[in-house]
């Protein structure tokens, strides 16, 4: 386990309410990377490769909500063993960042990409990176291209780069969004690092269309390649290829271009270039023969400039598939032509073939590569010297970066490639309860094979302070699992959790506070649900769980003390069968449970009943919490007493909701019947969580966008008066805090969790991370403890916000800010992790980092003596 190594110590103090530092559970795991890879390249150069891609851990292109790929590097060594399981982060700017290029300068990497940064338009950006895998420029990188005008802005993409004589050249396509008219710039930049055209150089601007550049570093400068129009008759698929060689001083030497083939009435584009000792090769997709599916052809064009196979030459013998590349690579003798074939089953297979630096084609039959069934794309190929490596995407749950081998004479070394894009294993939906003064946290894990993802329910102990302690142990689990909840008895938990895909099982295990198991096998409540279980309570050690069952009706069980289930209880809806149910929730208040939900009948209302603690309707019809116009959602309760519920309301119009609450007598007497209004900010407000306190309410819900939500809380009195002056902020919504779960573990003691995207060294990635509220009521007198059911108060602990789950798949947080969290360093190790199926434990995960730790306002003026009486030791 890490220790937090808190960067600057801190409190959050709202009256006399404090957060303690962060904490956090478990060391990093590795594995496949569960996210999409975009675009991989490679390059090689001081006894290493570098791999890079476009990273979607954080979210896809979203231009309105400010998210995209962010690019990523890792090196391996020539067995393909990765030195950089987690990644290299290189930009992780707002918007997006693709397509990235690589080459080796002779002294470092020089990495570029596309970036969508800039007024929301495509520009030129770059990094460095050393053999030791330390990036040597700015965080996320310096620019290249010239700055792009606000209006009208000019599109900057397609980035190539290669290196010649200790300079290396980037080139790119420039077009805007009004004119259909790209042209090729470049800009060269020495080992150093200095750019050497700060205004890039126009080095071509023909009539039509220049488009899809490439570029290959020579003796003595570089030649550049690309797709031609200047013969197009408006936007039509007439494209030639044409090519000039580039001085290493910048200078264009052929100005009116090399035709490279020029075919009438045909397709040539997506050309790839490489220099084979002596000549340039370039190499291109060609439409020519009509009965073909496409083919590669290819030439040699001399350093002089001249083209030396008059419009080409055929390349990929006659096959009826489709084919996607090409990628290149000379070996020392030969360049290897790879390339995708498919048919269109998404089951795409790898070829190549050899052409010779005397132009002939050594190879009358595709040679078979890497042919095992699967969906890929082929994106590079490189020779480190030895073999030949090609990198593509493959399918799995998400495309993940592979890669395989294979010699000069095409034997395969790899079968069918490995995974080398690694990432640190998911942490989300965390959940916890509290009992007796310590709790119990439970979350899903997920991490990345290469066949599959695994993901399981972990969970660990809480000591009386709030922080991890004991082992960490495996609940057994034979398939995918979602949604995690756990409730706290007298002693005893239970966490409950759904398994499955398109439909969920309802499964649960009795726990003992150490941590250990009750049940040899997990109890089985429920089948075929649609959100697997989405709340727990408990009446001493009877815990009942709810969900969402098919036809949208919410349905729950009584688990009894003896690990025994009772029937399935359907809780009450109005006559009209056209109504349904959702988002569930539950609590008890030592004489009923109060079970709330959304009701849709044109729009959502709040609606409720009780269950007794054995099981039985207490209300026949469904109590009205809230009806008023347009929408109330996302309903939460707590109990002391009295009921508190809260909910999403949209009753003000405008998209944006206000954080609404009413309490419910024990009677099921609704005391505040248009609800009273607990938060009502003009902001993005969801998933608000009641927790009674000891001397009132904590109500924590999320705040911001929906790509980026943050945590706040207040406090609210037993009346339903709001005691905070202002919102406490627990997390910042740039690391998209949610969901999140909150739980007393004493008297005005509470601990939060929540997942966030950890951008600690060695994470880049969702993890579950908690704070610990310590709260004195302003008078510091004691509980009047009226029919409070427990410290947790009988509410679901394991509320996830709403949320959902999130797949490994993609990012659950997408992020296009910067990471206001700052790496800590480690923490004592809390435990060995033990498979909760077998009890033995599992191999020590000792690639330990921290977690962040970020400031908050300090609401109100408090005077410093206050904040510091008021701080207590923390266990790091």
């Amino acid at each position: 386990m890490r220790a937090v190594l808190v960067m600057w110590l801190w409190a959050s103090v709202v009256g006399a309410t404090e957060l303690s530092n962060e904490f956090s559970l478990e060391s990093p795991r590795y594995g496949r990377l569960l996210a999409n890879v975009r675009a991989p390249r490679a390059a090689t150069g001081g006894g290493v490769t570098l791999l890079v891609w476009g990273d979607e851990r954080r979210g896809e292109n979203s231009a309105f909500y400010g998210t995209g790929p962010e690019i990523y590097a890792a090196r391996i060594d020539a067995e393909g063993n990765v030195l950089d399981p987690a990644g290299i982060p290189l930009c992780t700017a707002p918007y997006g960042q693709e397509a990235p290029a690589v080459t080796w300068d002779g002294k470092q990497f020089l990495v570029v990409w596309q970036d969508y940064r800039d007024n929301r338009n495509y520009a030129i950006y770059g990094a460095r990176v050393s053999p030791d895998g330390t990036v040597t420029t700015p965080p996320d990188g310096f620019r290249i291209s010239a700055p792009i005008p606000e209006i009208d802005g000019e599109w900057e993409e397609a980035p190539r780069v290669a290196s010649s004589g200790g300079v290396s050249l980037v080139v790119w396509q420039r077009g805007t969004r009004s004119i259909y008219d790209h042209d090729i710039l470049g800009a060269r930049i020495r080992d150093d690092g200095t750019v050497l055209d700060p205004t890039p150089r126009v080095l071509v601007s023909a009539s039509g269309n220049q488009a899809n550049p490439t570029v290959a570093g020579g003796p003595d400068g570089f030649l550049v390649a690309w797709g031609d129009g200047r013969h197009q008759v408006g936007e039509t698929s007439e494209w030639d290829l044409y090519a000039t060689r580039v001085a290493p001083s910048g200078e264009v030497l052929d100005a009116a271009g090399i035709p490279v083939s020029v075919v009438a009435s045909s397709y040539q584009g997506s050309p790839r270039a490489l220099f084979d000792g002596t000549n340039y090769q370039v190499v291109w997709s060609d439409g020519r023969d009509p009965s073909s599916y496409g083919d590669f052809y290819g030439g040699r064009v001399s350093l002089a400039g001249a083209p030396l196979d008059g419009t080409g030459v055929r390349i990929t013998p006659a096959s009826y598939d489709y084919k996607q590349g090409p990628a290149i690579a000379f070996d020392g003798t030969q360049t290897w032509v790879t390339w995708r074939a498919a048919t269109g089953s998404y089951d795409e297979r790898f070829y190549g073939v050899r052409f010779g630096k005397d132009g002939v084609v050594k190879d009358t039959a595709r040679v078979p590569l890497f042919t095992h069934s699967g969906q890929k794309a082929l994106h590079d190929l490189y020779f480190d010297g030895t073999r030949l490596r090609a990198v593509w995407t493959e399918y799995v749950g998400s495309f993940g970066l592979k890669s395989g081998r294979f010699e000069t004479d095409g034997t395969v070394v790899d079968g069918e490639g490995r995974y080398l894009a690694w990432g640190a294993n998911f942490q989300d939906v965390p959940s916890v309860a509290s009992s007796g003064g310590t709790g119990l946290v439970a979350w899903r894990d997920q991490l990345g094979e290469e066949a599959a993802s695994t993901a399981s329910i972990r969970i660990q102990p809480l000591n009386a302070d709030g922080q991890p302690m004991g082992d960490v142990r495996v609940l057994p689990s034979p398939t995918y699992v979602v949604s995690p909840k756990v409730s706290a008895g007298d002693g005893v938990y239970l966490v409950a959790w759904g398994e499955g895909g398109s439909s969920y099982d309802v499964k649960a295990q009795r726990v003992r506070a150490d941590g250990t198991l009750i049940d040899a096998q997990p109890l089985a409540l429920a089948t075929y649900t649609l959100t697997g279980p989405a709340s727990v309570a408990s009446a001493g050690n009877t815990f009942f769980v709810v969900w969402e069952a098919a036809g949208r009706r919410i349905t729950g069980v009584m688990v009894r003390e003896d690990g025994s289930v009772s029937s399935p209880i359907q809780l009450p809806r109005p006559a009209s069968t056209a109504q349904t149910q959702s988002q569930p929730k539950v609590a008890f208040n030592g004489t009923h449970f109060l079970v709330v939900w959304a009701n849709y009948n044109g729009d959502y209302d709040i609606h409720a009943a009780r269950v007794s603690p054995t099981g039985q309707l207490v209300d026949a019809t469904p109590r009205i919490i809230s009806a008023a116009r347009s929408t109330q959602y996302e309903p939460d309760v707590a109990a002391h007493g009295d009921f508190l519920v809260t909910w999403s309301d949209y009753r003000n119009g405008g998209g944006l909701p206000q954080i609404r609450a009413a309490r419910v007598a024990s009677d099921g007497t609704l005391k505040d019947p248009d609800g009273k209004v607990i938060v009502a900010d003009y902001s993005m407000k969801r998933f608000a969580q009641p927790m009674f306190d000891g001397s009132g309410f904590t109500v924590l819900w999320q705040q911001g966008s929906d790509a980026f939500m943050g945590l706040k809380l207040v406090r609210v009195s037993l009346d339903g008066t709001v005691l905070t002056p202002a919102p406490l902020d627990v997390w910042p919504a740039q690391d998209n805090a949610n969901p999140a779960s909150i739980s007393l573990i004493a008297p005005h003691k509470a601990v939060i969790v929540y997942q966030r995207f950890d951008s600690g060294p060695g994470l880049y990635v969702t993890r579950v991370h908690g704070r610990v509220l310590s709260i004195t009521p302003e008078e510091d007198k004691p509980d009047a403890g009226s029919g409070d059911a427990g410290l947790d108060s009988g509410v679901d602990a394991g509320t996830d916000g709403g949320g959902g789950d999130t797949d490994g798949g993609g990012d659950a947080g997408t992020d296009g800010g910067v990471d206001a969290g700052t790496d800590g360093g480690t923490r004592p190790d809390a435990g060995t992790t033990v498979d909760a199926g077998t009890g033995a434990p599992e191999e020590p995960e000792d690639s330990g980092c921290g977690c962040s730790s970020t400031g908050a306002p300090l609401w109100g003026f408090l005077p410093l003596a206050l904040l510091l009486r008021r701080r207590r030791s923390r266990t790091a």
